[in-house]
């Protein structure tokens, strides 16, 4: 754990929990019953993992967490020494520090609360020009064992051809229930329930999203894959084209 590079900055609870994960030892001995690290705690604060934590000698200072020669060199030497949270923060290429104590005013994030806004996902992003194949073998092996998927696209028709073909590509040749915007398909859904008859389209309205922006699939309630662009350039190769994978709670249809 170093001040130097890429990285998010924790909480001192969170620093403990984390120096304990990765075997270090503490300048006073822990208690038995605090030398093994909350695993769930870790796990939470794993999610939002990037490259590196960003933390300087101060923090392992009031931790007691114990440095190597070099590490405590470098970090003692640094301008960073002993700056609060919330200036590391500000320092730091992310700008937040996660916390597990119910702090979600920013800076902090929590690692807990189910309705926190900021949330590390997985995204690819996909110039002008670049070939779309690996975003559409990933998304199909996404969809490959779903049995229920939510397709949301005001848009999906526009490219009518392109975005039948790649439907028939992304999702699984076998019964699924797929719950869409019928108005946005038209006559798409008889093509597709052409191509397979196992496909159960369920015509909904979905609360509180139908004047959403965005254009995405949700699979069984589970991940939702945000298509920044719609379906129309994942399907062709013009145009920049970025989608995002996040796990979610279950939403109401």
């Amino acid at each position: 754990m170093r001040n130097i590079g890429t990285g998010i900055v924790i909480s001192d609870e969170l620093f403990k929990e984390y120096h304990k994960f990765i075997g270090g030892s503490f300048k006073d001995e822990l208690p038995n019953e605090e030398q093994k690290c909350n695993t769930e705690v870790v796990t939470s604060m794993l999610r939002y993992f990037k490259n590196n934590w960003f933390t300087n000698y101060s923090q392992y200072v009031r931790t007691g967490a114990v440095m190597s020669v070099k590490l405590k060199n470098q970090l003692f030497h640094s301008k960073l020494k002993n700056k609060t949270l919330q200036e590391l923060a500000a320092t730091s290429d992310y700008k937040i520090i996660l916390n597990d104590q119910g702090k979600t005013d920013f800076p902090y994030v929590d690692i807990f609360v189910d309705d926190e806004s900021i949330v590390n996902s997985l995204t690819a992003t996909f110039k002008n020009g670049n070939d779309r194949s690996k975003a559409k073998e990933h998304i199909k092996e996404l969809c490959s064992k779903a049995r229920d998927i939510i397709i949301y696209d005001k848009y999906i028709k526009k490219q009518y051809q392109e975005n039948l073909n790649l439907l028939k590509y992304i999702l699984p040749i076998r019964k699924i229930d797929i719950h869409c915007v019928s108005s946005h398909f038209d006559t798409m859904i008889n093509d597709l329930k052409s191509f397979c008859d196992k496909w159960n389209f369920i015509d909904v309205t979905i609360m509180g999203r139908n004047n959403h922006h965005d254009r995405y699939l949700v699979i069984d309630n589970k991940i939702e894959i945000i298509l920044t662009s719609g379906f129309d350039h994942l399907a062709k190769n013009e145009d920049d084209f970025t989608y995002i994978v996040r796990e979610i709670k279950e939403i109401d249809l």
